[in-house]
């Protein structure tokens, strides 16, 4: 699939594997982009830096700053990230003056999105890094927070200035403020954040690029015959989501208000697999998702034939699901998985 340039708003977001491994290609994806359009760059934080800030957060030790300092000095060139640093050390001396725990973990895990942002802009050239604790209102349901639109539309003026004066925003992903603090939108909060913001600022896509390029019929990691599902509708993809695809988090799809086309890709090659909008493909999709401990969750969207060898645990028009044990799980994945192929080949 072919990405066209174009003229108006693009917003791009890049997952932490795409900023920690191919930094240097998703710049220049930007690049390319940035020629013709007003752009705007969302990223998480680098692949593993949010793991080793909630393991600081939790033993409230810089014992793992060493390891979080390494992840990113090949890309720093130069670039003081001290002041992130500083403000790491002072909330975890700190823990005590937040409202509960939760508010102190976001604010730890806001500086792994902070010194990507920092990077990425830096290595842009004529990026500038924005905090979107400054731009988004959330709710204080900390760990998980829900963005105030309305309130949040206001202050797009910041990323409009930065358009005027020629240059790209790179805001943080998965971050938000309610009442001074931090909070973060959830695991994967980026591309909801991606989301939101093609919204607020009336964008013509929203492009969401990491290391898989699309929607595949099943898994990848555990199906080799799994295929790239080039169109899906709105409705089948925020199923899908909600079920357990991981590949595009469910509020983001929900905030595009089902008008804005959302383009996924990858990172390392640019090839552009799936483009979610109005127009579909009928194409079954097996997900799945942790259901209870030693037990998954497999959801077949779009194929009515049952598998009776296991438990179905939710029968509904569009979709069912079925309760897989741990040891079963790659097993079931492509036995269904075969059934489904063979269906649409």
């Amino acid at each position: 699939m072919v990405v066209h340039k174009q003229s108006g708003v693009v917003v791009i977001k890049f997952g932490g594997t795409s900023v920690r491994y191919f930094l240097r290609d998703a710049v220049r994806f930007t690049q390319i982009f940035g020629e013709d359009c007003r752009v705007l760059v969302v990223v998480s934080a680098f692949a593993r830096a949010t793991n080793l800030l909630l393991s600081m957060a939790e033993e409230r030790s810089i014992h793992y700053l060493e390891d979080f300092i390494k992840l990113h000095e090949r890309w720093l060139d130069g670039l003081s990230i001290e002041e992130e640093l500083r403000d790491l050390s002072r909330a975890m001396n700190r823990a005590y003056t937040f409202p509960c725990r939760a508010a102190y973990q976001d604010h730890v895990l806001s500086v792994g999105e902070r010194v990507a942002a920092k990077i990425f802009a830096s290595h842009l050239g004529n990026g500038v890094p924005v905090d979107a604790y400054h731009l988004l209102f959330t709710d204080g349901k900390f760990g998980d927070a829900s963005v105030d639109l309305k309130r949040s539309a206001e202050r797009m003026k910041i990323i409009r200035k930065i358009w005027e004066s020629g240059k790209i925003p790179v805001v943080t992903g998965f971050l938000g403020n309610y009442l001074g603090y931090r909070t973060t939108l959830g695991r994967n909060g980026s591309d909801y954040t991606a989301g939101v913001l093609g919204h607020l600022l009336n964008a013509d896509s929203i492009i969401l690029m990491s290391d898989v390029e699309g929607v595949f019929t099943g898994d990848p990691k555990f199906i080799k015959d799994a295929r790239v599902i080039p169109l899906l509708s709105y409705d089948r993809a925020l199923l899908a989501a909600k079920l357990g695809m991981k590949r595009v988090h469910p509020k983001a799809i929900e905030a595009s208000r089902r008008r804005i086309k959302i383009l996924l890709g990858s990172t390392k090659d640019r090839r552009m697999g799936t483009t979610i909008g109005n127009v579909g493909m009928r194409v079954p999709i097996i997900v799945h998702r942790v259901h209870s401990p030693g037990y998954y969750r497999v959801s077949i969207i779009g194929h009515q034939e049952r598998f009776r060898e296991y438990k179905c645990i939710e029968c509904k028009r569009d979709y069912q699901s079925y309760l897989v044990k741990d040891e079963e799980l790659k097993d079931a994945l492509r036995s269904m998985h075969e059934v489904v192929l063979h269906e649409i080949s």
